[in-house]
């Protein structure tokens, strides 16, 4: 199950075709589950690289120049990439935004860097009601109505969902 199944299903579409695109969300909106939901959608057959600036910042340098020297078609994730402080590296990652046949997926927790990007800012919807009671239920929980109106007004939801439920599902 898709947690936010029409939003994903339409970032894959235009990943694939070569977009590039910065996904803003603050903490605790299911980020990381999107991202998920999204590796699901890709075709199999697309070589995806994942980098979590928060933990492997040194390694983005020799992945972007293994991405300007790749030949076929690909898509380069870097997750909190608001930690970036590099702005020699923003415009090399620019330079890899020029190729066709590699997308590049910003995951950010606001639009700081924004303006230095060549990229789209899209911002993750808000989970709605519907959403969150069939993510309690893919946790095989009962959605209560008062914790389904209780975890939609914390301002961080998903995460909000993973301390009640003491359950991280990835």
């Amino acid at each position: 199950m898709i947690l936010r199944p029409e939003f994903t299903t339409h970032l894959a579409e235009r990943l694939v075709t070569g977009e590039s695109i910065n996904l803003i969300s603050p903490h605790g909106q299911g980020r990381r589950r999107t991202l998920q939901d999204l590796r699901s959608l890709m075709p199999a057959s697309l070589p995806v690289q994942y980098i979590d600036l928060r933990l492997h910042q040194d390694d983005l340098e020799a992945v972007i120049c293994a991405c300007l020297k790749q030949q076929e078609q690909g898509l380069l994730i870097l997750h909190n990439f608001n930690l970036l402080q590099n702005h020699d590296l923003i415009s090399q990652l620019n330079a890899i935004n020029k190729l066709n046949h590699i997308s590049l997926l910003y995951i950010s927790e606001d639009k700081t860097l924004q303006d230095l990007l060549a990229a789209e800012s899209v911002h993750l919807p808000p989970l709605s009601s519907c959403q969150m009671v069939a993510e309690i239920k893919r946790r095989r929980l009962d959605p209560d109505a008062c914790t389904v109106e209780q975890l939609l007004s914390d301002p961080a939801p998903y995460t909000a969902l993973t301390t009640l439920t003491g359950q991280r599902v990835d």
